[in-house]
């Protein structure tokens, strides 16, 4: 068996980082919020949110390598109404560079203050 892949951040990379890998449907409904990893000590442990229209499913994950090489993973999932995923891309590239949960009025803020910053 392979070494399991622990810096996928979405199917894009996935799919370059694991060959075999199959994916149906939306393979990025979840939207990957943070993760932290270490190859060496073998863990890893992300947050994923799912955007329902009225708030978001979020999915926590940990995983730890157990000393014969299997893997031991522990996942919870919970409703948050009221939130959605905000992106944080870079300016010149566009890319997202980080998300966040936050409430459509902490976001209107948000784009508030910066277009006042802007002023636009």
């Amino acid at each position: 068996m392979i070494k399991k892949t622990l810096k996928n951040t979405d199917s894009d990379p996935t799919t370059t980082n694991v060959k075999d890998v199959v994916i149906w449907g939306e393979g990025d409904m979840f939207k990957l919020i943070s993760k932290a990893s270490s190859e060496l000590e073998g863990w890893m442990k992300s947050t994923k949110a799912m955007d329902t229209g009225t708030g978001c499913v979020v999915q926590v994950t940990t995983q730890q390598m157990n000393e014969d090489g299997s893997y031991s993973i522990a996942e919870a999932l919970t409703f948050v109404p009221g939130v959605i995923i905000a992106e944080i891309r870079n300016n010149d590239t566009d890319e997202v560079t980080s998300r966040k949960l936050m409430t459509k009025d902490q976001l209107d803020k948000i784009i508030e203050i910066e277009k006042d910053n802007d002023g636009t």
